[in-house]
């Protein structure tokens, strides 16, 4: 899952749906385990492409790692927050998060893990950025502003580690 940050500073919830993938619902609850397994991403990075570094602790919090999927049922949801103003946006991320126990039931060998992560780019970040008008028929530089200035800032979010997107408009339109 990727995890999208566009000028936020409040912290990001994002879920780990853990189903029981089988025909029938259990007819016994099960109890699970998650873990945070730093292996994952190493194993991603050797495959080649993009390559993440571990996401540092203190940008996100991920506390509660075991939960109980009902008799009858199929899933549970646990959560982990990220902290997206604690995050360098010019680094590549990733958080890997498996199910490490499953009360003795098989676990997906390729749905066992959710891999949380960030693309980072050199330009990403937060920018100030001024406005000014001039009236239509005048323009720059042939004529003097009407006065009207603005200043606000504008977050480059990275699509991959080459490009970048940044909302554009009208002042903040």
């Amino acid at each position: 899952d990727a995890v999208l940050a566009a000028g936020k500073v409040d912290p990001i919830v994002q879920p780990i749906v853990v189903n029981i993938a089988s025909v029938d619902p259990l007819s016994s609850s099960v109890n699970f385990t998650l873990a945070i397994d730093d292996a994952l991403r190493t194993q991603y990075n050797a495959t080649g492409g993009v390559q993440y570094e571990a996401l540092p602790d203190s940008t996100y919090s991920f506390t509660e790692k075991s939960g109980t999927i009902n008799a009858g049922s199929r899933l549970d949801t646990l959560y982990v927050t990220f902290f997206p103003e604690k995050v360098n946006p010019t680094i590549n991320y990733m958080l890997p998060i498996k199910i490490a126990d499953a009360s003795g039931q098989t676990i997906s060998g390729n749905f066992g893990a959710a891999y949380f992560h960030m693309i980072g780019n050199p330009l990403a970040g937060t920018y100030q950025w001024d406005f000014k008008r001039w009236p239509n028929n005048i323009g720059p530089p042939s004529g003097p502003p009407d006065g009207a200035s603005f200043t606000d800032v504008a977050t480059f979010l990275p699509d991959d580690p080459t490009t970048v997107e940044t909302p554009s408009g009208y002042y903040t339109g």
